[in-house]
């Protein structure tokens, strides 16, 4: 099922992927020297590559959900979890920050919504 990309969502969904890719590298790093333990982080960072690579390191304007849901649902959801907890700080210094994280949050769930991917709600958010 592919999904349009608005060019206003590409660099937070990038970023949320980018992110995703470094956990997946550092999960290869975490390996050691044990080779059983390459086959299921290396599988992780290849698909997290390849969902980059569908979404045209965003010069693509559209992305095929379906083989790339799953990577797409835990990079989205991870970066929905912290606009959240930016969303909720509190003090004067911080309303800046809760207006941007605040539009994130709508950008990530309109995303989230319009691909069919599962929005967690905010009880699920790691505090």
């Amino acid at each position: 099922m592919p999904v349009n990309l608005a060019p206003e969502f590409r660099p937070l969904l990038f970023g949320a992927l980018i992110e995703a890719l470094r956990h997946a590298a550092e999960a290869v790093v975490r390996c050691g020297t044990d080779p059983a333990d390459y086959p299921a982080a290396l599988a992780d960072f290849d698909r997290t590559r390849a969902t980059l690579d569908a979404a045209g390191w965003g010069a693509s304007s559209t992305i095929d959900i379906d083989p790339h849901r799953d990577v797409l649902q835990e990079a989205l959801s991870a970066r929905l979890g912290i606009e959240r907890y930016l969303e909720a700080e509190t003090g004067d210094h911080a309303e800046g920050q809760r207006q941007r994280a605040h539009k994130r949050v709508v950008e990530i769930e309109r995303f989230m919504h319009d691909a069919g991917l599962v929005i967690p709600s905010v009880e699920d958010d790691p505090a």
